[in-house]
């Protein structure tokens, strides 16, 4: 699905890998799951604020949730992504996000 997506993507396993490479690297897009073996979303998006980095956080979601997309969108994420995931319309969100920021690379979670 992403082979044609014009990003890069570096994939950690879990929030604590996650706030390594955040460290380490500058990401404009961060592409995590909602529920992670050893935290969640909002961990990513904490160590990514940590990070002093201007970075947009998309979460991907089992099922479309409403109160969850308003708490994404009002604690600083960018969007969600409802599996089962459309090409189309993971493109759209991750290339908007993208653009939104000055870099071109982008960590999956």
């Amino acid at each position: 699905m992403m082979a044609d997506c014009p990003l890069s993507f570096v994939h950690v396993p879990n929030v604590r890998e996650a706030n390594r490479v955040l460290k380490e690297q500058y990401f404009p897009v961060i592409l995590t799951e909602v529920h992670l073996e050893d935290g969640d979303w909002k961990e990513v998006l904490a160590a990514a604020r940590q990070a002093h980095r201007e970075t947009e956080v998309v979460v991907t979601v089992p099922a479309a949730d409403v109160r969850l997309w308003a708490e994404v969108i009002n604690l600083g994420g960018y969007d969600i992504l409802v599996q089962p995931f459309e090409s189309s319309e993971v493109h759209r969100v991750l290339l908007s996000a993208a653009a939104s920021t000055p870099a071109h690379l982008s960590i999956a979670v």
